[in-house]
């Protein structure tokens, strides 16, 4: 996959290599900072808001706009995540002024828009999250940005399901789908197929839905997406419960059960190797040997916040 990068997403990209390296980081560079501070943020939030702040005020110092808005919405979504969601808007304001002075980045403006979206569906004001979502496709379109048109028309049909526009949902969902397959990116075509899959069954329209289901299970198991395939299964089970038939749904409850509440407490603790062993289990169906679940992440922060991942991965 070839995609033409701004130096702030670049950045991102940069972040996520380089996060497991065990030099002592130099931060002296806002580059730097912001490295260390996404790392962190997976740890303890407070840390991570530490180090975006700190790297704010240099790129300040420095004049850098670009970094200026990079820090300010990363810093709106590390607010949100610690339930303080006034505050995460006026980052995301403050960072989208900026952004709207530097045309050659609407690929970032796209994002924080996106962002605003992500913080009012949390909020369950879905009228809002369509406004902002919408704009970002919009965007998006505008610059030829298909791989975040693909995933914000995700986004947009989500929040009008939530909303009960089930045929807006859809239409959104098989936009998506038509631009994946278009990139040739089989993960987000199975997350489209996912989605399809959902409004399908929402609607009471089983076949459907299972066909699309079976596809999206296909896809991410070709692409060894083991947490998504756990959730495609679930899927497929509650069509299965629909259609009257319990044996089935009951199959795939007892083979993913116990290694699914596993994986979901590991994965919410932050242990990523457990959980993914859980899910290949589950996956494989095998049986799964009862160990003592992990402790239940501190107030503090054991994740990044959801939407800094939405904003810039």
């Amino acid at each position: 996959m070839t995609k033409t990068l701004s130096l702030c997403l670049l950045l991102v990209l940069v972040s996520l290599v380089t996060a497991c390296s065990s030099a002592k980081p130099r931060l002296d560079t806002t580059e730097d900072i912001f490295k260390e501070g996404f790392r962190v943020s997976w740890e303890s939030r407070r840390a991570g808001r530490a180090l975006f702040e700190r790297g704010l005020a240099l790129a300040l110092q420095q004049g850098d706009q670009v970094k200026v808005a990079l820090f300010l919405v990363n810093l709106g979504g590390l607010a949100g995540d610690m339930g303080d969601y006034p505050k995460s808007l006026d980052y995301f304001a403050q960072a989208l002024k900026i952004q709207r002075t530097l045309p050659a980045h609407e690929e970032v403006e796209a994002r924080i828009l996106k962002s605003y979206g992500v913080t009012y569906e949390e909020l369950g004001d879905f009228a809002k999250a369509v406004q902002y979502y919408s704009e970002a496709v919009q965007l998006t379109q505008k610059i030829n940005e298909k791989w975040d048109e693909a995933t914000f028309l995700g986004d947009l049909g989500r929040v009008y399901g939530k909303l009960g526009d089930s045929g807006r949902a859809l239409e959104n969902h098989l936009k998506a789908l038509e631009v994946s397959r278009a990139l040739h990116d089989k993960e987000r075509e199975g997350t489209a197929q996912d989605n399809i899959g959902l409004v399908y069954l929402q609607l009471g329209e089983n076949e459907k839905a299972m066909a699309a289901f079976d596809t999206a299970l296909k896809l991410s198991r070709e692409n060894k997406g083991f947490a998504s395939s756990v959730g495609i299964e679930l899927h497929r089970s509650d069509v299965f419960l629909a259609q009257g038939n319990r044996d089935e749904a009951h199959r795939i409850f007892l083979h993913m059960n116990d290694a699914v509440r596993l994986g979901r407490c590991f994965l919410l603790n932050d242990q990523l190797g457990e959980a993914e062993d859980m899910f290949q289990k589950a996956i494989r169906g095998g049986k799964v040997t009862r160990r003592r679940l992990p402790p239940t992440p501190a107030a503090s922060g054991a994740s990044i916040s959801r939407s800094t991942i939405l904003a810039f991965t």
